[in-house]
């Protein structure tokens, strides 16, 4: 199960897999479990070969590198029907990028023949709809090198995003500048269901097309590095809100806060009223709870990266007051020491506190940040009723066994924990390194019923063989623990130690149960 398979294998299971969910094959010795890609382009045509008839049908998302000048011109057309391409058909694909190149040009001239180029567009639309008969979502991007390249092309390119628009209502915008600028000035644009877009230049225009789409979006997706204002999402310059009724999934991955807010402006208003999925990375652009109002029935999973703004606004307004979200059940948070002011953390016994006061029926729960900031021991999680917890994530905590022997006692229904590199100090008054092995079978057997899994993440200083000694203790006193996952690159030496500890005097007469630990990397 966890070998790494050659590529021929690879393809022969791929040929015959019939309603796999993911899946993903590059032609290499190695595979994950992604949506097969097929990565097509028009301008360097490229083999075919690797892609027989059986395995096309499983291609659910395809990556089209073209340049826009050579749809108008024919050029791409003619390398459609000259190539393999011409009669390729990937009935399940669902997903088209387009990546517009602009390292090409119309003529020699640069002059376009309308005419012309319309019924090109055509043929290259008609093309898409034979390749991808399927397609639901489309993701349109334009390299920041190409921002200034086509000015002339400009007003005859906004009308081949329109009607590549036309094929689907799921849009993503990525690595756009002069691209997304054209589409935005496309009034027409509404009514979708799926939108993502970065914004790199005037917000406005992404405004707009957000509050067009308003009734119908299920997800929205906004991110920028700069300082924008988003609240149009929410109210315009008439004071008029926008309800997003159907919206399912809200991302916010804003890097820098606009400052020039005021902090009443949208008291009372309940623009996303059944949100299941909250996302707010770096900052959170509101001075009150908006973006939480209303959904306190629906909310199924949050991330947040814990910022003073945020923090400050949870407090204020109890939004997680009286376990009021009784849905939630996927937590991740991001604690980060560039964006915690120090009135709002203390210590660690502060922060057990307010995860508490956030959620206690999380069933999966994260907390990532700064090394520095979050390098503790994981004893203040013990404060914490998460009783429910089953999947425990804590990004470069190291915590001794003993942590460890804690945590999995105090959270009962916990299965996967994932954590740094793991160490055995300081053993416990009065026992003495031989006699380590009585003491956790005599103090700590059976415990961890349901505890399966432990990931060790590997950072700065580690020490292999104490490393394994930890886990082979664990697993004596877990009956089903049977899997310590380690990244690739330092799996092969650390099983190595893993055996060599396995068959050493210590653990030798257990072998027959530790033995499950090991698996193959060849």
């Amino acid at each position: 199960m966890f070998q790494i398979l050659p590529s021929h294998v690879v393809k022969a299971i791929v040929k015959h897999v019939a309603g796999s969910t993911r899946l993903e094959y590059d032609g290499v010795d190695s595979y994950s479990q992604e949506w097969l890609r097929l990565q097509v382009s028009l301008l360097w045509p490229e083999s075919l070969e690797e892609f027989e008839p059986p395995v096309r049908r499983l291609v659910k998302e395809i990556e089209l590198v073209v340049c826009e000048a050579e749809i108008y011109n024919g050029d791409t057309l003619e390398q459609i029907l000259r190539e393999k391409y011409r009669d390729l058909q990937l009935p399940l694909a669902q997903r088209i990028r387009i990546i517009f190149t602009g390292n090409g040009k119309y003529n020699d001239k640069d002059e376009i023949n309308v005419d012309e180029a319309e019924s090109n567009v055509s043929a290259f639309l008609q093309w898409i709809r034979q390749l991808a008969p399927k397609l639901t979502e489309i993701d349109l991007s334009a390299p920041f090198s190409t921002g200034r390249a086509y000015q002339r092309l400009d007003q005859h390119y906004g009308g081949l995003v329109k009607r590549l628009l036309q094929l689907t209502r799921h849009v993503t915008f990525s690595e756009n500048e002069r691209c997304m600028t054209n589409m935005l000035q496309l009034d027409g644009i509404r009514d979708l269901v799926h939108l993502r877009y970065g914004i790199y230049g005037d917000s406005e225009k992404f405004v707009q097309l957000t509050r067009r789409c308003a009734l119908t979006l299920q997800s929205l997706d906004i991110g920028s590095p700069n300082a924008v204002d988003i609240s149009g999402i929410v109210r315009d310059a008439e004071g008029n809100y926008a309800v997003y009724p159907h919206l399912l999934t809200l991302k916010l991955n804003l890097y820098v806060r606009w400052y020039s807010r005021q902090p009443c402006a949208f008291a009372g208003a309940v623009p996303f009223p059944n949100l299941r999925h909250i996302s707010i990375i770096r900052i959170y652009p509101f001075d009150d709870d908006i973006l939480f109002r209303g959904s306190a029935a629906t909310l199924e999973s949050l991330q947040v990266e814990l910022s003073g703004a945020l923090v400050g606004v949870i407090k204020q307004y109890s939004v997680f007051a009286c376990d009021s979200h009784p849905k939630l059940r996927y937590v991740d948070y991001w604690i980060s020491k560039f964006e915690l002011l120090p009135r709002h953390f203390t210590d660690w016994a502060t922060v057990a506190q307010f995860l508490l006061s956030m959620t206690s029926r999380a069933t999966v729960i994260q907390i990532r940040g700064d090394p520095i900031n979050i390098a503790y021991s994981p004893s203040f999680l013990l404060l914490c009723n998460y009783t429910h917890i089953q999947r425990l994530y804590l990004q470069y905590v190291v915590p001794s066994l003993w942590d460890v022997i804690a945590l999995i006692k105090s959270l009962p229904l916990l299965s996967d924990l994932q954590t740094c590199t793991s160490h055995l100090a300081p053993l416990p008054v009065g026992v003495t390194d031989e006699k380590l092995l009585e003491h956790v079978l005599s103090n700590y057997y059976p415990m961890g019923q349901r505890f399966r899994c432990w990931h060790i993440a590997f950072y700065e200083e580690y020490n292999f063989k104490e490393i394994a000694r930890c886990v082979l203790l664990l697993a004596l006193v877990c009956p089903n623990f049977t899997y310590a996952a380690v990244d690739k690159y330092h799996r092969k030496e650390f099983m190595a130690t893993m055996k060599a500890s396995i068959e050493s005097p210590e653990f030798i007469r257990h072998a027959p149960r530790l033995r499950c630990l090991l698996f193959s990397q060849e």
